[in-house]
């Protein structure tokens, strides 16, 4: 089965990026694919997450879940996941800088806080979307299971991951 989305590659530059100029083609399939399967899913569980990407518009739930947090925070870890790709270029002349007329590129700590804050935004976006689910009173979330949440089962130190008991 092919890969299907929640969000378009216009829609992570117009929710993500300040400069709404990046070229769509910077964002292959498989980065929106990692973003999914890497961020969205594991938060999300199995179950839940191949129920909300079959049926999208199952409920209201699942349309202001997909619509409010998951395309947001979509849109925020595939810009973390692009930093590389968007500074750098990989050819036959090995790993190039990429630098525009008039412009320097940044440096190290620069490029390293644009990343964590990307990935720090999502996180505090999905954050929301998992209250939001717990919340649920509708009966909307059925499938999601609060032990099943990676982010319930573990906590993050820095660069150190600690199991919760």
């Amino acid at each position: 089965m092919a890969f299907s989305s929640l969000i378009t590659k216009a829609e992570v530059i117009s929710i993500a990026f300040v400069d709404q100029n990046l070229n769509q083609s910077k964002i292959k399939d498989t980065v929106l694919m990692v973003a999914h399967l890497e961020f969205v899913k594991p938060f999300l569980n199995n179950d839940f997450y191949d129920d909300l990407m079959a049926n999208k518009t199952k409920n209201a739930g699942y349309i202001f879940l997909i619509s409010e947090y998951l395309k947001p925070a979509l849109a925020y870890y595939c810009k973390y996941l692009l930093e590389p790709d968007i500074s750098f270029d990989a050819g036959n002349k090995g790993l190039q800088t990429m630098s525009g007329d008039f412009s320097t590129s940044a440096s190290k700590d620069q490029r390293t806080t644009f990343r964590e804050r990307a990935k720090k935004n999502a996180q505090t976006i999905m954050e929301e979307a998992k209250r939001y689910i717990e919340d649920d009173e509708n009966n909307y979330f059925v499938e999601y299971s609060y032990s099943e949440n990676v982010s319930n089962k573990v906590v993050t130190k820095g660069d150190i991951i600690i199991l919760k008991r």
